[in-house]
This record gives C-alpha cells, structure tokens and sequence, in this order.
C-alpha cells in the first residue's frame, strides 16, 4: 500500500512523516484485521493470535465513556498484534501517531485497557480538540501545580505538557475524583475540555 505525505504540512512535520510515522504505518498496514465501527471511528483488530485480545463490546464500552463531543476527533484505532520497538520491556501499551493521530494500542495493554486507551485519546484531544490559548493555559495551570518541575530541553517541557494532559484525561473521564487533588486541572476540565 502506498503512504502518500498529507497536505499542507511544514518542513518539520514533512521529516516527521517521513522519520517516524511512515515507517509504523507500513507495519501497521502489513497485518490483516477484522473492521468495526463506533460512531465515526474505524476500530481495527488483528486477526492474529495475541494473548488477550479484546473484543469489540469491551472495547465499545470504554469508547461509550468518552464524551461524543471527543469522538469526532478521533478516527481510526488499531489493536495490534505485535510489539512496539521502542518497547524496551518498560510499561509501553500505546501510542498516538503524530501528524495523523491514529492510536495504536500494543497486546500489553489489555490488563490497563481502560486507562492506556483513554490515555490515548487524550493526546487527540489535545492536538485537535484546544485552541492554541487553551493549550497555552493548560501549561500555566500545570506550571502552578507542579511548580517544581524542571526540564532539560523544550522537547522535554513539550513531552511533559503533552503527557499530563493526556494522564488528566484519562483520570478525569475514568476516575475524576482523583482530580480533586488537583483542583486547577480538575476546573480546567470542566471549564474547557469536557
């Protein structure tokens, strides 16, 4: 299958497709899956063997937690057979393809399913869903609760705003009680995101 470059994308994110997204989209596109639908998502499981495969009604019921609002802005989710390569034996279950935000999510994941899947949507609806205010906000309100954070590179701060959003996410739609503990992301969320 031919992975034709999306339109419209800076010199950056072109070396990005090309660095890292093209390579696991040819991967992900040498399997066969069974197809499914929910809403306007396109659910994609391997027909290989995995151990814990989940199937489609455990996998409607936590999609059935997401706000509909945030379905929209996610499109194709693929449970795949094989390992991630980045994987190193650490807690790796999932990941969000940059520039095309697909979800990936690996046969590691089934015992965390909820969490590693919702935690991957919340990167789509960080990207797509906050403006660049709200994005900015967010940051500031994350800098207040965690005033201690450090970071060495600007790739560094990036990754950790984009990681607590996602982890906020996953807490706010699943457990939100915990974010009591928090309550300036908790009333961010409230206020902007769901």
């Amino acid at each position: 299958m031919e992975i034709k470059i999306p339109p419209n994308l800076n010199h950056e994110e072109i070396k990005c497709f090309n660095d890292i997204v093209k390579p696991q989209l040819e991967e992900l596109y040498s399997y066969n899956y069974n197809n499914f639908e929910f809403e306007n998502i396109k659910i994609f499981i391997s027909k290989d063997k995995f151990p814990d495969k989940p199937s489609i009604e455990e996998i409607k019921d936590i999609l059935n937690k997401i706000p509909k609002n945030d379905l929209k802005f996610i499109s194709d989710i693929y449970f795949v057979s094989y390992p991630c390569k980045d994987d190193n034996h650490k807690e790796f279950k999932g990941s969000t393809l940059p520039i095309i935000y697909k979800i990936i999510i690996y046969p590691k994941a089934y015992n965390k399913l909820k969490i590693i899947l919702t935690h991957e949507i919340g990167h789509i609806i960080f990207e797509k869903k906050l403006s660049k205010e709200l994005k900015q906000l967010f940051t500031v309100i994350l800098l207040q609760t965690f005033p201690d954070a450090r970071f060495e590179s600007l790739q560094e701060y990036k990754l950790f705003v984009n990681e607590q959003f996602a982890d906020s996410y996953e807490i706010f739609i699943n457990l939100p009680e915990k974010l009591k503990k928090f309550p300036l992301i908790g009333n961010f969320f409230n206020k902007y995101v769901i």
